[in-house]
């Protein structure tokens, strides 16, 4: 498989506007060049909505950025869903496996199964998810895939059966904006549909 880059920023702007950066489109690149890499480990069967679920969630949780960056703390604690996240925060931020990547890896084991599945030495050095960006697409890849982040994997909620951009945000954080990331995969798989060689 492999991606005309042309088709795929013409298709990109069309859907979510113009690119203001430089730094946008390098990210964009590595994002693709990874899918590229492990477009193997796809469902065979759905694999333009297995990427565009991918894309869908790295342009989510970067806020469009598409690039590594380090969890926010949660200073603030006033609503229910600040405080949630503060208790959360509170159980492993002192760890020091805080969030790191295109979507944020937290919590030893997930840094435990990330070094074992890529090799690279991330229980020692969580900050190689924040220096090295092909890395952090590699863990965010396999980690939907394999269904490292909950239990739950692409192929739960993407398959020849069903495509359920919905409940596929089960895969990374429960239900939090999951009809606002279903939109984007939609946008994202006509995106693929026209790029992907």
């Amino acid at each position: 498989m492999n991606i005309n880059r042309q088709i795929f920023f013409d298709s990109y702007r069309s859907a979510f506007g113009k690119i203001r950066s430089n730094n946008k489109v390098a990210n964009i690149n590595i994002m693709l060049d990874s899918l590229v890499r492990y477009s193997h480990l796809l469902n065979p069967a759905t694999p333009i909505e297995q990427l565009a679920y991918i894309a869908a969630t790295v342009h989510h949780e970067t806020g469009a950025r598409y690039s590594a960056f380090k969890e926010v703390r949660q200073r603030v604690a006033i609503t229910k869903r600040q405080k949630y996240i503060r208790r959360l925060q509170d159980r492993y931020w002192y760890t020091g496996y805080y969030g790191r990547g295109p979507v944020q890896l937290t919590w030893k084991r997930n840094y435990q199964w990330a070094q074992r599945t890529t090799g690279a030495p991330l229980v020692a050095n969580p900050n190689l998810l924040l220096e090295d960006p092909y890395l952090g697409y590699e863990v965010t890849i396999k980690g939907m895939v394999e269904g490292a982040y909950t239990g739950k994997s692409l192929s739960n909620y993407i398959n020849k059966s069903k495509i359920d951009y919905v409940n596929a945000r089960r895969i990374v954080n429960g239900k939090d904006k999951a009809a606002k990331i279903a939109q984007y995969a939609i946008k994202f798989e006509t995106i693929f549909r026209r790029s992907v060689v």
